[in-house]
Parts: C-alpha cells; sequence; structure tokens
C-alpha cells in the first residue's frame, strides 16, 4: 500500500512539474523534476502485468487452436502447443527487464 501511495504522490509531482513547466516557458517539457517508480512498485506492477499476460496468452492461444486445429492430426496440436508454450516468454522478458531497472 505504501508503495502504491509513493507511486501516487511521484504522478502527482510528475503533473505539477509538466503545469508549472508549461507555465513558464509555454512549452510542456519534462525536464524540471526527474520522479522515478520506487523498485518495490515497479516489481508489483510487473507481476500484475505478467499474471495479466499469460491469463489473457493462454485464452487467445486456446482460441486460436481450437479455430484453426480442430481436424488436425496429433502432431500439429503438439507443434503449435509447443511453440505458442514458449512465445509467452518474449513479453514477459520485457516486463521482467522493466521490473528490474533502477529508473523509469
Amino acid at each position: 500500500m505504501e508503495a502504491i501511495c509513493r507511486t501516487l504522490i511521484g504522478l502527482a509531482r510528475l503533473v505539477m512539474a509538466l503545469y508549472v513547466n508549461f507555465q513558464d516557458t509555454g512549452q510542456l517539457k519534462a525536464t524540471t523534476m526527474r520522479t522515478t517508480l520506487p523498485l518495490r512498485a515497479k516489481k508489483m506492477i510487473g507481476m500484475f502485468l505478467i499474471v495479466i499476460l499469460v491469463c489473457v496468452y493462454s485464452l487467445v492461444a486456446v482460441a486460436i487452436a481450437s479455430a484453426t486445429l480442430a481436424a488436425a492430426p496429433w502432431w500439429a496440436h503438439m507443434l503449435y502447443f509447443g511453440f505458442s508454450g514458449f512465445l509467452w516468454v518474449l513479453p514477459a522478458m520485457v516486463i521482467i527487464k522493466w521490473m528490474s531497472t533502477e529508473s523509469v
């Protein structure tokens, strides 16, 4: 809960910095204040993103398999689910890389 509060405070500070900078210069630049998301908050957000990714990906993979492989032989099912079973790792790696970095 504390991480969520710190995240919301950081976002509010960023919005205020953008507003103040726009009032002073007339240009929208985020150079006046650099806010970072705490590592704990990034890990919590990343965890939820990975859970959502796996749920949505598995439903889509099964829907595609049901629509296209209904009358296919067993080895086509094996190849499809073997390939699609590893394919979700690519977007998950991007999320995990983002989770492990210190800055935004």
